[in-house]
């Protein structure tokens, strides 16, 4: 993605309604070939693990255990497909990440889940502080499937940026 001054400033906008709003939907910043061979890289990794992986990046095999957590985690992105290495190499969460959280910061976690339909679901909650979240929906959900949904201003205030 090349920057010139309307890209900063639209992405400086974003930053703005994320500092006031405390969360902000931006928009695709992924071309639909790259997505699709996202969404063909999540199809086969959740084909070897079904019901996700347990802390270990072990193999869950038991669908009540799985059900449990309320979601089927995929844990070592990018150990399973380099195309995941991909995202984070993106341009525009590379600079928004260093715009909120300063020049030193560091990924600490890529995820993918699948949500299944159960009566486990991972209640509403608030993500930890001091970071920075980007989330990277692939398939549709609707509003009574649980997780992925964001309350505005629950996340006021992001960390300011290190220096």
């Amino acid at each position: 993605m090349k920057k010139n001054i309307k890209n900063i400033l639209e992405e400086k906008n974003v930053i703005l309604d994320l500092y006031k709003d405390g969360v902000v939907k931006v928009k695709n910043i992924f071309d639909t070939s790259f997505l699709n061979e996202v969404k063909l890289a999540k199809n086969k990794i959740f084909s070897q693990f079904p019901y996700g992986q347990n802390n270990n990046f072990e193999k869950i095999l038991d669908l009540a255990e799985a059900n449990k957590i309320g979601y089927y985690p995929i844990k070592n992105l990018l150990e399973l497909d380099p195309i995941f290495m991909k995202i984070l190499n993106n341009r525009y969460i590379n600079f928004m990440a260093e715009e909120i959280l300063g020049k030193n910061f560091y990924f600490t976690d890529i995820t993918m889940r699948i949500v299944p339909k159960t009566k486990n679901i991972l209640e509403t909650h608030r993500d930890f502080c001091g970071g920075l979240s980007f989330s990277l929906l692939l398939d549709d959900t609707s509003e009574n499937q649980g997780e992925t949904f964001f309350i505005k201003n629950s996340y006021k205030n992001p960390p300011p940026s290190f220096v």
